[in-house]
């Protein structure tokens, strides 16, 4: 019989003080059972632990069970069946059922009675040693679970890398390379990286044991060894193009600057050749700093590539002669600053004279282009534009000069002088340059207008081409509207639009080639009239304001012989037409009927 039932017994006999002794013994049980199960959650705890360092011993260990996962792909997705999560619910329940034993059993007590009720259901009590795992210290319960979860979380690292292996899958050729760029050291980086990732699938096991948990991976393994390897060695044949044409590039730079540098010396050198060979050292010592990098660069990616077996070209530009080539302008460069060093005193001299001569050189620019800039009205805007190009030739040239000699006192550790006199001048330049550039345009679409033939010409349209030239004139921006070429062409263009009533009265039909002739000699114009080449500028050239009175005198002449003709016309077709009214006369002749109207027609002909 177990404890509880003894205790019923010993209850039914009538014992005295037996609650007493019950609750004394039933504390005394609950301790042993206390310390009984601390042991076990210590011994499961242990295995776990015993597991986790050396996973083989699994077979030693009897309270824990392992689980087994498989890696799938399917569809080209990577997934674990089952999941990491149904181990996670095993080690659980392998954990409470091994709690359960010690607290499940039945607690004593005195008064506990079996009793059957009238339909013969059993009524027990449901007392056990459950309350045990709340008299424990915390520190003994979350052991376990820090352990499941500890386990748990390494599990899945191991999991996760091969779950990234989808990305061989799920990536964009384009994306990855766009990401990369032209950075050599992410190229090499993500080339080490894969190198060090192939350690979870290239291996000849089939699976990864974890003691308590096994990943299956013989199914995917080789798939994923294979799109590893795709991807493997096209990243490494384009790490090897951008890395031969950087080695190539740089070999030429570095070639280029040493030959440069063999040709130049300071020896009695001119002041400019003088400052251009210091600017030009200065440069390249600049220069160094910025290749010294790309030089160990270049070096440790073909160490990279050698160690990734990269099937070099026959053309490969080997590390070792960059190298050479390096060491070569490095040293020829040292040589050269150091003969800069020696003559440090001569130059400085020489550097001051020439920034004395540069500098008057700008005043007597600054002189001539006050004196000689193209503001004048009256200037063809290609000879202006052409001005202008001569004088942006000039300051350009020394405005170079100026920025040599700035850095050559730089160089040299001399007092920088800043001389800003050309830089409203390069301003000013830019402006006109923009201002003839405008103004010729409208020079153009004005000549256009002057070029047509006078017989093609219409009066209105002439007006209509003129006030859309003024109103795109006046949407010039202010700084350009200020100078006087601009305000010469603008009244010039309103003259054009004054002269447009005169225009109108010498197109008008009055005018012959006898009044044009007239008015050629009146105005005493050099050339001689002919119809068929006049065109709209050589009318206008006759200064037509200024010659107002002579030409209207001729229009309204040229208007008096058209009316005169049209009256000579209508009085020539009225008596061409005209009919007599005969009669006969004895039947001898025919005489002339009205004569009092036929006289009436005739003194009004004659008295016009």
């Amino acid at each position: 019989m177990n404890g509880p039932s003894q205790a019923d017994r010993l209850n039914l006999e009538g014992y005295t003080n037996l609650e007493e002794w019950v609750t004394e013994l039933d504390e005394r049980v609950m301790k042993i059972l206390r310390q009984r199960l601390t042991e076990k959650i210590e011994e499961w705890c242990k295995n776990m632990e015993t597991l986790t360092r050396d996973p083989s011993a699994v077979a030693q260990v009897e309270t824990v069970a392992g689980t087994t996962h498989e890696l799938h792909i399917k569809n080209q997705v990577i997934y674990l069946d089952p999941p990491l999560e149904m181990a996670q619910a095993a080690w659980m329940k392998q954990l409470q059922r091994l709690m359960g034993v010690t607290c499940g059993q039945q607690r004593l007590k005195s008064a506990r009675y079996e009793m059957t009720l009238q339909n013969g259901d059993q009524i027990e009590d449901s007392g056990t040693c459950s309350v045990l795992l709340s008299s424990l210290p915390e520190s003994i319960l979350e052991r376990p679970f820090r352990l499941i979860q500890g386990k748990l979380k390494h599990v899945h690292g191991y999991v996760d890398r091969w779950l990234q292996m989808q990305a061989l899958w799920d990536l964009e050729q384009d994306v990855v390379y766009g990401q990369l760029g032209d950075s050599l050291p992410k190229w090499s980086k993500i080339l080490t990286e894969i190198k060090q990732s192939r350690a979870t699938f290239d291996t000849s096991e089939t699976q990864k044991d974890f003691g308590i948990c096994v990943i299956a991976y013989a199914n995917v393994q080789g798939k994923v060894a294979a799109k590893y390897d795709a991807w493997q060695r096209d990243i490494l044949n384009r790490y090897g193009g951008k890395l031969a044409e950087r080695m190539r590039d740089l070999n030429a730079n570095v070639t280029k600057a040493r030959q440069e540098l063999e040709r130049q010396t300071i020896s009695g050198s001119s002041t400019a050749q003088a400052v251009t060979f210091i600017t030009f050292v200065q440069d390249l010592k600049r220069k160094v700093h910025l290749w010294s990098p790309d030089v160990a660069a270049l070096e440790e990616g073909q160490r990279t590539l050698e160690k990734q077996r990269y099937a070099f070209p026959d053309d490969w530009l080997h590390a070792d002669r960059i190298s050479g080539e390096w060491g070569a302008f490095h040293e020829i460069l040292k040589r050269k600053d150091a003969t800069i060093q020696e003559q440090i005193a001569g130059l400085r001299l020489k550097v001051a004279a020439e920034h004395k001569v540069v500098s008057e050189k700008i005043s007597a620019l600054q002189t001539e282009w006050e004196t000689h800039k193209p503001i004048q009205g009256g200037i063809k805007p290609e000879a202006a534009i052409n001005s202008i190009q001569t004088f942006e030739t000039q300051v350009t040239k020394l405005n170079d000069n100026h920025e040599l000699l700035r850095k050559a006192q730089d160089a040299l550790n001399i007092a920088v002088s800043e001389d800003k006199r050309l830089q409203p001048v390069i301003a000013e330049i830019k402006d006109l340059r923009a201002v003839w550039i405008a103004l010729s345009s409208v020079a153009t679409q004005v000549n256009e207008v002057r070029d047509t033939l006078w017989n093609l010409v219409q009066p209105r349209k002439v007006r209509q081409t003129l006030d859309g030239i003024v109103s795109n004139m006046r949407e010039m921006p202010s700084r350009m509207r200020q100078y006087a070429a601009y305000e010469y062409v603008s009244e010039s263009l309103k003259s054009l639009q004054k002269v447009n009533t005169t225009i109108v009265e010498l197109k008008g039909d009055a005018m012959r080639e006898r009044h044009w002739r007239n008015l050629f000699q009146v105005l005493r114009v050099s050339h001689p009239y002919r119809e068929s080449t006049l065109t709209l500028g050589q009318v206008l050239d006759l200064d037509l304001r200024a010659n107002e009175k002579p030409i209207k005198a001729i229009c309204e002449q040229a208007r008096g012989e058209r009316n005169l003709e049209d009256y000579l016309r209508t009085v020539k077709d009225f008596w061409t037409d005209y009919n007599l009214s005969l009669v006969q006369y004895q039947n001898k002749c025919r005489l002339i009927k009205g004569w009092d109207d036929l006289f009436s027609m005739c003194a009004e002909h004659l008295s016009w």
